[in-house]
Formats: C-alpha cells, structure tokens, sequence
C-alpha cells in the first residue's frame, strides 16, 4: 500500500509540475556573463484586444402633429453616426428595444397599445455609409443584426453608418406621448 501511495503522490505532483509550466510563459530573456562588457537581452510583448465604440447617436424626435389633423401613415427621421472597430473592421451592430414585446412598438406615457390598431410600430433601416447612401438592412424586432464592413477611426473621420427611423402611426393613434428607447450593442467580428 505505502509504494501504491507514493506512486499516486509522485504521479500528482508531476502533473501539477506540468500543468503549472504550461501556465507560464516561457521567457526568452538572457542574462550577460561576467566580463569588461556585458549584454543582456528580454522581450517586450502587448497583448490589444478588440474594441468597438459607437459615437454620434442622438434622440429622434419626430415634430408634433397638430391636433385635427391626420397622423399617418409614416414619419421618418435620419440619423448619422459612427462606428469604429480596432479589430478586422467588421461590427456586428445588435438592436434592442425597451418594450417587452418583439416589434418595436412605442408606449404611449410607459403603457403599451392595448389595441392593435392602435400601435406605433417603428422600423430602423440602418446603412453602412451616411445619409442614406449605401443597401439598407432592416431592423424591426429585438434581436435583429446587422453588419458593417467599413468602420471609421476615432479622430477626425466624418460618419461612416446612417439610420433611418419609420414611425407607422395608425389614424386611429390616441393623443398622447409616445416614446420607445433602442438599445444598440456593437460587438467586433
């Protein structure tokens, strides 16, 4: 039994050896030698991961209707905004929005349309290049992708992405205000 053990316990202690050497970096630093002139040498290593960052969004806000009037059908208002990647240059942009249903259908005062007919629905064309140049991609429930290929730099470079937000508003919209927040979540690749 007590070889058994030592066997069991040498066994461990050079996989534990080993794992803990993989763990490491393996250094190629040299150390000089005793002499008139010595020379030492080390590496310097920097490890940059991706990065994404989307800068110039603002509110869309679409101008009031004036009462008597009709609302719809369809109101729009672009948006010009930038998106940079550090990485391959491809951001996969992912929409969500604050309303617990699948469309992004606007609240109206934070309570959803209880009739259908009743619905502000908004839709989201998103282009890779600014005011509305470029194939639109369309965005219309939660979890929708889309993705650019040309990203821009941080400094000095003008939009490189445009959105054109659609509200379908039915004629039979009760006054009130409507709102919904869209969350966009840039990831690189």
């Amino acid at each position: 039994m007590k070889i058994d053990f030592q066997c069991y316990l040498a066994a461990r202690l050079t996989l534990i050896l080993f794992l803990a050497l993989l763990s490491h970096p393996i250094y190629s630093a040299t150390n000089g030698t005793l002499g008139p002139t010595s020379k030492a040498s080390f590496e310097i290593n920097l490890v940059v991961g991706p990065s994404v960052r989307i800068d110039g969004v603002s509110d869309v806000s679409f101008h009031q209707i004036p009462a008597g009037s009709t609302p719809g059908p369809v109101r729009s208002k672009a948006m010009n905004f930038k998106v940079f990647s550090n990485d391959s240059g491809r951001v996969t942009l992912t929409f969500n929005s604050s309303n617990p249903e699948p469309e992004f259908k606007m609240t109206m005062n934070g309570v959803p349309a209880t009739e259908e007919d009743k619905a502000v629905v908004v839709s989201i064309d998103v282009y890779n290049q600014t005011n509305g140049r470029g194939r639109a991609t369309s965005v219309r429930r939660d979890g929708d992708t889309v993705t650019l290929t040309k990203t821009s730099d941080l400094t000095n470079t003008p939009e490189n992405a445009s959105l054109i937000v659609s509200a379908n508003i039915p004629d039979e919209t009760d006054s009130g205000n409507y709102s919904v927040t869209i969350l966009i979540v840039a990831s690189p690749g």
